[in-house]
């Protein structure tokens, strides 16, 4: 009776530790894909942001530049400017002077 029983006993211990232990598998293996599906899903948002970052970059870069080739333009032509003028200033002075 007594071999029975621990026979029984034994089998009942095995089979709710068989039964804990495929519980414990399956949880981790659910903890294991949803942690998995959240770093594929933060993964994808900084991503995202990198791009975003990205092209706001290049877009305050193509400003600058612009503004830059704008102002060596405004540069460029004051300093034709002063050179006719001050042509113009030598030019008369020599007239002038030729007087």
């Amino acid at each position: 009776m007594k071999t029975k029983r621990e026979k029984l006993e034994k089998s009942e211990t095995e089979k709710f530790e068989k039964e804990n232990s495929e519980k414990l598998r399956l949880k981790c293996e659910t903890l294991t894909q949803k942690q998995n599906l959240e770093r594929s899903a933060l993964r994808q948002k900084l991503d995202t942001e990198f791009e975003l970052m990205k092209k706001q970059k290049e877009t305050e870069l193509a400003k600058i530049i612009l503004k830059y080739k704008n102002k060596r333009k405004d540069l460029e032509l004051i300093q034709r400017n002063q050179l006719y003028q001050n042509e113009q200033k030598l030019s008369k002075a020599s007239k002038i002077i030729d007087f």
